[in-house]
């Protein structure tokens, strides 16, 4: 998606500075451990979601931190999930990452990291549920009424 958003006439910049600085820190937390860990997507603009497996969290978040650390005023809630927090700032990043990534720390340059976890993925839900009638038009979700 960001060659073609870059190929079209005129170009699509959606990503900035941050996120480009994002997609260089996964691609040099990979390399450092050796092997892909991290992955990364954006949103419908320059935020970055990050992927990672519950076993490499903490490594993910502590490069995280590192490198984009909270702005000073802002540090309380800076991480929705304090335990996940408290065990990054216990994490001892690879050299290598920083060999790889020597970009200076760019405090508030994020202003938030939120931790959620895959949920039990599609579920088929009964007529009961639907927000359409059979006749495809949709329902007033108060009532389940249709809506003319």
């Amino acid at each position: 998606s960001h060659a073609t958003c870059l190929d079209t006439s005129p170009p699509i910049f959606y990503m900035n500075d941050v996120s480009r600085a994002i997609v260089y820190l996964v691609h040099a937390f990979n390399d450092a451990y050796g092997e892909v860990r991290l992955g990364y997507t954006f949103d419908a603009g320059p935020n970055a979601v990050l992927m990672v497996q519950k076993q490499h969290a903490a490594e993910a978040l502590a490069a995280v931190l590192k490198y984009f650390p909270p702005a000073e005023h802002a540090a309380e809630g800076y991480v929705n999930r304090p335990e996940l927090q408290t065990a990054a700032e216990a994490v001892t990043l690879p050299a290598a990452l920083f060999a790889t990534f020597a970009a200076p720390p760019q405090p508030g340059a994020v202003r938030y990291v939120y931790h959620t976890k895959v949920g039990p993925g599609a579920a088929l839900l009964g007529e009961a549920s639907s927000l359409a009638g059979a006749d495809g038009k949709p329902l007033h979700p108060s009532t389940q009424q249709r809506v003319h």
